[in-house]
């Protein structure tokens, strides 16, 4: 079923990056495992192109998402798959997270992070890829502190990632599931 999503909805997106399975994976976690409204608020943190926010709102009845991604050259394909798929209801910041700032706090919050960290991997010869594929250790976990401040309080934080990690106690577990080489999360903020 993924697979053919894979090969049925076409997005835009750079040559640097292109989103795989677990960009749709994640997207179906999180519509399964979360009641999603017209009242619901979601915010994706590294959206790239945008494909996890756009397949729920293509799939669910969400009143609000917004966007967080910090590289420029990710606003022209995000404008693209928003007027592609008629997505009123989506918005988008270009900037760096720890930068963003909302009015609203969110229903619930997801992102599907580099997975490697820059100590443990090979670096690229292409920047725009690199900063796709490699985090750092501090900047990961500024992640977390930013989704604290952002989710209400029992809000859903949702993300993927090859290995297991530990994360600040301002989360609780409440699931996760091995898939295709990556571990889907699902915590609860407290």
């Amino acid at each position: 079923m993924v697979a053919d999503s894979l090969r049925t909805h076409e997005y835009h997106q750079p040559s640097f990056y292109h989103f795989n399975e677990d960009s749709l994976l994640l997207s179906q976690f999180i519509r399964e495992r979360m009641t999603i409204t017209v009242d619901t608020a979601l915010c994706e943190f590294g959206a790239g192109c945008g494909v996890i926010s756009y397949e729920i709102a293509r799939k669910s009845q969400v009143g609000t998402l917004h966007l967080v991604e910090a590289q420029r050259e990710f606003k022209d394909f995000l404008e693209a798959n928003r007027k592609t798929y008629q997505l009123s209801q989506v918005e988008f910041s270009i900037e760096d997270i720890k930068n963003f700032k909302s009015s609203r706090l969110f229903d619930g919050l997801y992102f599907n992070p580099p997975y490697f960290f820059e100590d443990s991997s090979r670096p690229s010869g292409n920047l725009n890829r690199e900063k796709c594929r490699r985090i750092k250790r501090e900047a990961f976990e500024d992640w977390f502190i930013k989704a604290h401040e952002l989710l209400k309080k029992d809000g859903d934080l949702f993300f993927c990632f090859r290995e297991d990690v530990s994360i600040p106690a301002d989360f609780r577990l409440v699931c996760q599931r091995e898939t295709n080489g990556a571990i889907l999360f699902h915590y609860k903020s407290y």
